[in-house]
C-alpha cells in the first residue's frame, strides 16, 4: 500500500452549496444594483428639475430686468421733463392759481405725479430686490443640478464597477458547475442560477 496525500476533491454537495451562496452575493448584488439604479435615475430627475428651476430663475430675472428698464426709461423722461420745463413746487401751485378750483386741480395734480413718481421709483426697488432673490435661486439651483449630475456619475460607476467585480466570479462558476453535475448527475440536479 501507497501513501497519498489525504486531499479531498471537492465533493458536488460542496460545489452545489458555493453555487447557493454565490446565488445569495448575485442576488443581494442584483438588489444593490437595482437599488443603484433607482438612486441613479432619481438623481437624474433632481438634476432635470434643478435645471428647470435654474431656467425658470432666468426667466424671472429677465422679465424683471425688462420691467426696471422700461421703468427707468419712464422716470428718465420724467426727470428730462420737469429739467426742461421746470419743477412745479407748491409754491407755484399756490401763487399761480387765480381760482380755488384752479388751486385743488393743479394741487390734486402735483400729488398724484408725485405719488406716480414714488410708486415708479419704489416698484423698481422691489424688482431689484426680486432680482437679486432670483439670482441667489439661479446659483442655488445650479448648485443642486451640479452635485445630482455628479451623484448620478457617482452612482453609476459605482454599479459599473459592482458589475464588473462579479461577472468574472459568474462566468467562471458556471463551467465548474456543469463538470461537477456531469460527473454526478445520477445523484443530484443542477440548480438554476
Amino acid at each position: 500500500m501507497r501513501p497519498t496525500l489525504a486531499f479531498a476533491e471537492p465533493t458536488s454537495a460542496d460545489k452545489f452549496a458555493e453555487a447557493d451562496s454565490v446565488r445569495a452575493r448575485i442576488n443581494e448584488m442584483q438588489e444593490q444594483l437595482t437599488i443603484a439604479g433607482e438612486n441613479y435615475y432619481k438623481a437624474l430627475d433632481e438634476h432635470e428639475a434643478a435645471v428647470q428651476a435654474v431656467a425658470d430663475a432666468q426667466a424671472r430675472i429677465d422679465e424683471a430686468n425688462a420691467q426696471i428698464a422700461e421703468l427707468q426709461d419712464k422716470l428718465s423722461k420724467r426727470a428730462r421733463s420737469m429739467y426742461r420745463s421746470g419743477q412745479t413746487t407748491a409754491l407755484d401751485v399756490i401763487l399761480g392759481a387765480t381760482t380755488f378750483e384752479e388751486f385743488a386741480t393743479s394741487w390734486d395734480l402735483l400729488n398724484d405725479i408725485n405719488d406716480n413718481d414714488a410708486a415708479m421709483v419704489q416698484q423698481t426697488k422691489d424688482l431689484r430686490a426680486e432680482v437679486e432673490a432670483a439670482k441667489i435661486e439661479l446659483e442655488k439651483q445650479e448648485r443642486i443640478a451640479a452635485e445630482k449630475a455628479e451623484e448620478a456619475a457617482r452612482i453609476k460607476a459605482e454599479a459599473e464597477q459592482t458589475s464588473k467585480r462579479w461577472k468574472p466570479r459568474c462566468n467562471s462558476l458556471t463551467p465548474r458547475l456543469r463538470r461537477c453535475w456531469s460527473r454526478n448527475r445520477k445523484r443530484h440536479v443542477l440548480p438554476k442560477l
